[in-house]
């Protein structure tokens, strides 16, 4: 082989070997670290959780860097759907980066998009709510047109049974949610879960407590703010009122918050991604789940995966515990739920895309150096 082929040969064997390793085997390598996704009994609802996947616009941004994200987000997807194997995919809003300032034919796009990334089997059902880039809110108005576009789109169903669990949206955008449920509570065996874009228990607006005290929930699922963080809140009993300050626990995310007492104590079986929750009368919880999207500029991104199931069959005294509330005498009464949440942390493409920066700069010195090398030793035998 001549001497001048073998860079050539080099470069492109390690090339191949870099691409295909990022491209592909990292997510794999990523996946495998993932929590065990499990159900103790046959009694059980297994959940997946997208938030602000945001796929990207086409009025700011380009058409390599929109399939490059898709295309991340695709992978992941599918990835975190065979681990989980979920019976409902949850979508928790902005579902489209530029949704609400779309053109009707940008609008189809978009759409054809998001359901070729997001395809499940016919059997598992999905929910979705809109975010304030899917119908404004924020920095665009709210119209009845950019509603509508959005429930042909996508779901106009405000509550939704599966197994023990009821699904109710809430709106903190438009100030809505199904009132017409609220003057009872859930049935003894059910689960009342409130799905809400912008967190609620943070908030202390006279729309929130009319959500906690008439829908009467023992869970929320917000997104929104691209983290992971988990709210509780003291609930009284007979009213329904929030009769306490709400509390604040990093789920993850960062070394900080792995080193907080709460969160130590909120993880389950001393996991860096999995926590267990009681789901009593007393307490309402909420579970703000990460941005599954590279894009969004926060170092920490995944999905949400979660188990439901009766206390009883769970086979555990304490599902909960913190400085502030002990469980330790908890009765397994059947009507009491307990949820396994967990992170499902997903690679930084960020990181990825400045590593082949520094690749490429690498190849290119390296090839640089041979050169001048091969030169000066050429015009020594000549």
């Amino acid at each position: 082989m001549k001497l001048r082929s073998r860079p050539k040969l080099l470069v492109i064997c390690s090339t191949l070997i870099v691409v295909f390793y990022i491209e592909y085997v990292s997510y794999y390598v990523k996946s495998w670290n993932w929590p065990s996704i499990k159900c103790s009994s046959s009694e059980c609802l297994k959940l997946l959780l997208v938030a602000d996947p945001q796929i990207l616009g086409e009025k700011t941004e380009s058409a390599l860097t929109r399939w490059d994200c898709d295309r991340y987000l695709s992978k992941n997807f599918l990835l975190a759907l065979n681990h989980v194997r979920p019976d409902i995919i949850l979508f928790l809003g902005d579902l489209m980066d530029e949704g609400s300032r779309a053109s009707a034919e940008e609008y189809s796009r978009y759409k054809e998009r998001f359901f070729s990334i997001y395809r499940a089997e016919a059997h598992v059902q999905m929910l979705f709510i809109p975010g304030d880039n899917d119908i404004g809110g924020e920095d665009e108005s709210i119209t009845t047109s950019k509603l509508e576009r959005y429930r042909k789109t996508f779901d106009s169903f405000s509550a939704v049974n599966v197994k023990f669990a009821e699904f109710i949206k809430v709106n903190r955008l438009t100030e809505s949610f199904p009132s017409e449920k609220g003057a009872h509570s859930p049935g003894a065996n059910c689960s009342r879960i409130l799905l809400s874009h912008l967190p609620l228990l943070p908030v202390s607006t006279g729309f929130v407590e009319r959500v906690i005290t008439q829908l009467r929930p023992q869970l929320i699922f917000s997104a929104h703010e691209h983290k992971s963080f988990h709210f509780d809140a003291d609930i009284d009993v007979r009213s329904g009122k929030i009769v306490g300050h709400y509390r604040v626990f990093p789920l993850g995310g960062s070394e900080a918050a792995m080193k907080t007492a709460a969160a130590k104590k909120a993880q389950g079986k001393k996991s860096l991604s999995s926590w267990m929750f009681y789901l009593g009368d007393s307490i309402v919880h909420e579970i703000m789940v990460p941005t599954c999207s590279y894009r969004m500029a926060v170092p920490y991104i995944g999905f949400g995966a979660a188990t439901l199931a009766p206390l009883a069959t769970e086979g555990v005294e304490v599902a909960y515990e913190d400085e502030y509330d002990s469980v330790d005498g908890i009765a397994r009464d059947s009507g009491k739920m307990v949820l396994h949440y967990s992170v499902l942390w997903l690679p930084s493409r960020l990181a990825q895309l400045t590593f082949y920066e520094f690749f490429v700069c690498a190849l290119l010195v390296g090839l640089l150096i041979w050169k001048i090398s091969f030169c000066n030793s050429r015009s020594l035998r000549g």
